[in-house]
């Protein structure tokens, strides 16, 4: 391995590593802030829209009736 030990390569490992943090870590907690909020969002949106469409099945359903027995 080039004349360094396990030991050594962890270390220059664990200081890439700091590097990488210190280099985009704070656009990957940014993005990770971001995504979190359109997951959210997005899961929101979704109970919206079911519970739209449960109102218009049920007021479809109340007219159908309606128009049936008249």
């Amino acid at each position: 391995m080039d004349g360094i030990n396990k030991a050594e390569m962890r270390e220059r490992l664990g200081n890439l590593e700091k590097i990488r943090d210190i280099i985009i870590g704070s656009k990957l907690r940014e993005y990770d802030t971001r995504f979190t909020k359109i997951e959210s969002d997005l899961s929101m949106w979704q109970q919206e829209i079911r519970d739209r469409v449960e109102q218009i099945k049920t007021t479809l359903s109340k007219e159908m009736a309606a128009a049936v027995d008249s």
